[in-house]
């Protein structure tokens, strides 16, 4: 298994990856969506993304609606990382098809949850 951690914060994709690296998954990183966009393209084989939502240059949601507009990644699973928690935000995100929100502050368990419930353990 392969992921991309999307997250302007060195702490918060740090965090990210140390947990996931537990798990036996492989990561790459990227500090904005303009970057993820192309770690993504050129990167085959990514099976997820942990995105962060608001971040400089592109955000999360603007990542999220690149990807699903590109037929290549109908298979990578996409995870929204927030610390919000808002109804309206929330509807928001999973109107343009992400696969999971993810709350912050994330623990172990939560992301060992997300991989188990998507099939990416």
């Amino acid at each position: 298994m392969k992921a991309l951690i999307i997250d302007d914060s060195p702490i918060a994709r740090g965090i990210l990856r140390f947990i996931l690296q537990a798990n036996d998954i492989s990561t790459l990183e990227a500090s904005n969506g303009q970057q993820a966009l192309k770690v993504l393209e050129s990167n085959e084989g990514l099976d997820c993304a942990f995105i962060d939502w608001r971040m400089p240059k592109m955000s999360g949601y603007e990542f999220i609606e690149r990807v699903k507009a590109d037929g290549r990644f109908t298979h990578v699973k996409l995870i929204m990382v927030t610390a919000c928690n808002m109804t309206e935000d929330i509807a928001k995100v999973m109107s343009i098809g992400v696969d999971d929100i993810l709350n912050k502050p994330i623990s172990k368990k939560q992301v060992e949850d997300i991989l188990k419930i998507h099939g990416l353990n």
